[in-house]
């Protein structure tokens, strides 16, 4: 089976590990970490303290892809809520499809996620550095409703009975 989902996640990871860390190295010692409304600066923190929150929100948002194959063996089926439940816990292969399934759309929903973890990343170094790429925060904001529609559609498709199935007619009765 195909996974551009896990591999997009792989890639967003190693871009999320290397912004972070070529951005320690350039960031000032105190760093701006909110913006009032009317643009100004009104909190700040140290960037080590950032920099181990952000390891620490990446890291716990992230631990879900290698994990799963190892909860899911230990994960009742009865309380797995996914369209067509009953066609794809029909039989022993298909179930094995299904957790591959399962794999790829959480990589696909995590790499979204890290997507917007990034544009945010950046616009807290934008905030602090004057000579950091610049993204326009309209940017950032337009991505949230695209991300969030997609982290929706994702799931919804992948669950979808195969038209090329032989067993189809047999497994929705």
């Amino acid at each position: 089976m195909k996974q551009p989902g896990y591999h997009a996640w792989n890639i967003t990871i190693i871009i999320l590990f290397l912004q972070t860390c070529l951005a320690y190295l350039k960031l000032p010692a105190r760093i701006v970490v909110h913006v009032s409304p009317a643009g100004i600066p009104d909190e700040w923190a140290s960037k080590t303290i950032l920099i181990l929150i952000w390891f620490l929100i990446v890291f716990t948002i992230n631990i879900w892809v290698p994990s799963l194959p190892f909860i899911l063996k230990r994960f009742p089926i009865s309380k797995l809520s996914i369209p067509n439940k009953s066609y794809w816990f029909k039989n022993q292969l298909r179930a094995q499809k299904c957790v591959l399934i399962i794999r790829e759309t959480l990589s696909k929903i995590l790499a979204i996620t890290n997507i917007f973890i990034i544009l945010a990343f950046q616009t807290i170094l934008q905030n602090n550095m004057q000579t950091w790429f610049p993204i326009p925060t309209w940017v950032v904001l337009a991505c949230v409703p695209v991300l969030m529609f997609a982290s929706i559609i994702i799931p919804i498709s992948a669950f979808s009975i195969p038209e090329h199935d032989p067993a189809n007619k047999e497994s929705l009765g």
